[in-house]
């Protein structure tokens, strides 16, 4: 929570350090013996630092700064935040190194672990596990990868205006309200039906309206085009899509 105060407050699950703040002295657990911390209390590394924009991913929490900076706080166990000095588990905000003073930074997503950025100039980069081409860098599995990949486009003159990330998909829309999905698609997350193939690099959804804003769930997306309609894939085992029935997958 961005409280009108300034300060970022955080709260739940610790283990790994995603609350960006010392827990030591918390003495709640959850069923696991695990730490947590229920009370919101304003995070440790960001003094003096206005926010802008906050997010969190499954064991991450991020923060953009006015003046561009990204920092993160939690597991860096596939370097979804930077290197950091090789840190596993970063237990306060830290800045990511390799954007400073490089990419101003207007957005940043969490998956399961990897991340999305957005740039101020509509550039796309993506850090952490690619397992499943949720980095878009043309590969998956355990291949060796850069920290950060600056992602293609197909169409080059198209500028990103949003992100989102769910466990291990990407989703990116564009000025002109295109989007672009990669990653996995074992449930049709990435709106096709390609029989539950990874994809490996951003591959436009087919929709007959351009897109004002994206979110993407565990493993569904949910898109809004600019009428107002909105459009549903992916896992549907919960009733998710809010197509009025439990269904199997929708791609």
């Amino acid at each position: 929570v961005l409280g009108k105060d300034g300060l970022l407050y955080t709260f739940g699950a610790a283990q790994l350090g995603q609350l960006g703040r010392d827990v030591g002295d918390s003495n709640e657990f959850d069923s696991s013996g695990l730490p947590i911390d229920s009370l919101p209390k304003p995070v440790e590394g960001l003094d003096g630092k206005d926010i802008r924009a906050i997010s969190s991913g499954f064991y991450n929490t991020f923060a953009v700064t006015v003046a561009g900076e990204l920092y993160c706080a939690g597991e860096n166990q596939n370097q979804q935040c930077g290197k950091q000095d090789g840190i596993m588990n970063l237990r306060k905000m830290s800045i990511v190194d390799e954007f400073k003073d490089r990419e101003l930074i207007r957005d940043a997503k969490g998956g399961y672990c990897h991340t999305l950025i957005l740039t101020k100039g509509g550039k796309v980069f993506s850090m952490g596990c690619g397992d499943d081409g949720q980095r878009g860098d043309n590969q998956e599995g355990d291949a060796k990868r850069d920290v950060v990949t600056q992602l293609n486009l197909p169409d080059e003159k198209d500028k990103a205006k949003a992100i989102a990330s769910g466990a291990n998909h990407s989703l990116v829309l564009t000025d002109s309200g295109s989007v672009y999905a990669f990653g996995s698609n074992e449930y049709g997350q990435c709106g096709k039906d390609n029989g539950g193939e990874n994809l490996l690099c951003p591959t436009r959804i087919d929709l007959p309206r351009p897109i004002s804003s994206i979110s993407a769930g565990y493993a569904h997306t949910v898109l809004k085009d600019d009428k107002g309609i909105t459009h549903v894939c992916g896992q549907n085992d919960s009733g998710q899509l809010g197509i009025g029935i439990e269904t199997g997958d929708v791609t």
